[in-house]
């Protein structure tokens, strides 16, 4: 993986033969005096990742890794904001699953945007806005289908607006993951 920070990970894994020895020897760092470090949350959560995928024997993706995890808190935040929606302000169904939709694609956008894509990060306001409305733009057809979805399943097939959320939530990662 080109990536700096990850290179000593790289080279542990990749030494399936154990041709390679590898030791520890102590490095004092004295105090940065000019710039600042690289190392952020992003680079963090790109090493979790990859190790996660090195376990997976790099089958899958340390990239899709983190748009499961990033995606799994975005799945919460979607149920939390449906209770919200339907118990506290008290919303029709409808437009709670559409609230709740958007704001957790905001959510995934914005994370990933900051952690699965840092060393490409849309970093001044204009980047981000104009990145997030092009997400959404493209994602139009996967948010129609998660709203049709979700009505029908909740007009017709059952009366739990969580399940029906669940139904439209799976149309629209189907959508997206083709």
């Amino acid at each position: 993986n080109n990536s700096g920070f990850k290179v000593l990970l790289d080279l542990i894994f990749a030494n399936k033969n154990k041709s390679i020895k590898i030791s520890e020897n102590t490095i004092n760092f004295r105090t940065r005096k000019k710039g600042e470090s690289k190392l952020d949350a992003g680079v963090f959560f790109s090493f979790i990742t990859q190790i996660i995928s090195y376990f997976f024997n790099g089958l899958v993706s340390s990239k899709f890794i983190g748009f499961i995890i990033i995606g799994g808190f975005g799945f919460l935040l979607h149920f939390v904001m449906m209770f919200y929606f339907l118990k506290m302000i008290k919303i029709d169904f409808i437009w709670c699953h559409l609230i709740a939709t958007l704001i957790t694609s905001t959510f995934n956008f914005s994370v990933n945007n900051y952690l699965n894509f840092y060393e490409r990060k849309l970093n001044s306001m204009k980047n981000f806005s104009i990145g997030l409305l092009k997400y959404y733009l493209i994602n139009i057809p996967g948010i129609l289908s998660s709203l049709t979805g979700a009505s029908f399943a909740y007009n017709m097939l059952t009366n739990n607006p969580y399940l029906a959320s669940f139904m439209g939530i799976i149309l629209d990662g189907i959508f997206k993951f083709v």
